[in-house]
C-alpha cells in the first residue's frame, strides 16, 4: 500500500492509496455488507435504501451510490457526529495495467467540522484497514455493537 499525504481542499479530507487487488475486490469491500464489515465496522445492516453501520452505540446511515469507478456514500444520519449529515464519502478508483488500483478517498466537508482532528485520526486508522482487507481478506474493523 502506498499512501500519499493529506491533499484536497480546506474543507475535505483526501488520501490517495495504491492497492494490489482487483477493482471487483475493492468494489465489494465498499458496497456490500460483508465487505464493509471486514474493514470498517463488523456491525452492518442494509435496508431498502440505506446502509447502516454501528460502532458500539454509535450509528451511521449511508445512502450508497455506485458507479463503475466511483462509489459515493451520502451521510444521512450519524448519532455521534451530527455534523457529518450532508457530507459525502467518495471512493474514486482507477486500475492500471500492472494490476493495481489507485484509490482516491475523499470525505467531502470533513475538514471544516468540529470533529476534524478526531475524524482524521479515525480515517487514518480505517483506510489501511480497507487496503489490508481488499489485499488479504483481513482488515481491522471497529468494535462490535454491545
Amino acid at each position: 500500500m502506498t499512501d500519499t499525504a493529506l491533499v484536497g481542499t480546506d474543507a475535505d479530507f483526501t488520501r490517495t492509496l495504491t492497492i494490489d487487488a482487483t477493482p471487483a475486490a475493492l468494489r465489494a469491500a465498499i458496497t456490500t455488507d460483508e465487505g464493509v464489515s471486514g474493514w470498517w465496522s463488523p456491525t452492518v445492516s442494509r435496508g431498502p435504501e440505506l446502509l447502516s453501520v454501528s460502532f458500539g452505540n454509535i450509528g451511521v446511515d449511508l445512502r450508497v451510490v455506485a458507479r463503475p469507478e466511483l462509489v459515493v456514500w451520502d451521510v444521512v444520519s450519524c448519532s455521534a457526529e451530527p455534523d457529518w449529515v450532508g457530507t459525502t464519502i467518495e471512493f474514486a478508483s482507477a486500475a492500471d495495467a500492472a494490476g493495481t488500483i489507485e484509490l482516491v478517498f475523499t470525505h467531502r466537508g470533513l475538514a471544516a467540522l468540529p470533529c476534524a482532528e478526531t475524524c482524521f485520526a479515525g480515517w487514518t486508522h480505517y483506510l489501511p484497514s480497507l487496503v489490508s482487507y481488499v489485499e488479504s481478506g483481513v482488515g481491522n474493523p471497529g468494535p462490535r455493537r454491545s
